[in-house]
């Protein structure tokens, strides 16, 4: 703004056109601060946006690594899971294999002491009779044997998938 008081027929003085010229170099100067701080401020933003970014993107990254790493994990557990279950089964079979041996050749054992008592007190005829239960006998302990080697194979199969699946 001129001030006309003081000027020479109501036209600005060489003094109020210097002081004109002075305010706007300082206004300019003010703005080119003001932009150039407005600049830096926008640089700082941006760069710390881009950090940020990329901090992201390493952190879903690692999240996804994570996810995929729990996924493999779980599979694995149901694998070994399944395989113990198949184990435990498998030890099952074997124990009644066993037992079911063990109660065979005890059978077979008590006809052949009882055939030997009876032969032994004189009574052939029984132990005749009692020869042919304690062949039975016989060939159901070895039916009962053949059936604890194959559960012995299968126990060892299922130990074997435990071992594999364990890693």
């Amino acid at each position: 703004m001129i001030d006309t008081a003081n000027t020479e027929g109501g036209l600005p003085t060489e003094h109020d056109e210097r002081r004109s010229d002075t305010r706007v170099l300082v206004s300019a100067s003010v703005l080119v601060v003001v932009t150039v701080a407005l600049a830096i401020v926008a640089f700082v933003v941006y760069r710390s946006g881009s950090d940020t970014e990329a901090k992201a993107d390493r952190i879903e990254r690692v999240a996804q690594q994570q996810v995929n790493t729990k996924a493999s994990a779980s599979r694995e557990l149901v694998a070994l899971h399944e395989a113990a279950d198949h184990a435990y089964t498998a030890l099952a079979a074997l124990m009644a294999a066993y037992q079911a041996q063990i109660t065979s050749q005890n059978h077979a054992v008590d006809v052949a002491n009882r055939a030997a008592d009876s032969y032994n007190a004189g009574q052939a005829s029984i132990a005749d009779a009692l020869k042919t239960e304690a062949q039975t006998s016989v060939a159901d302990s070895e039916t009962k044997t053949v059936a604890v080697r194959n559960a012995l194979v299968e126990v060892k199969r299922a130990f074997a998938a435990l071992q594999q699946a364990a890693g």
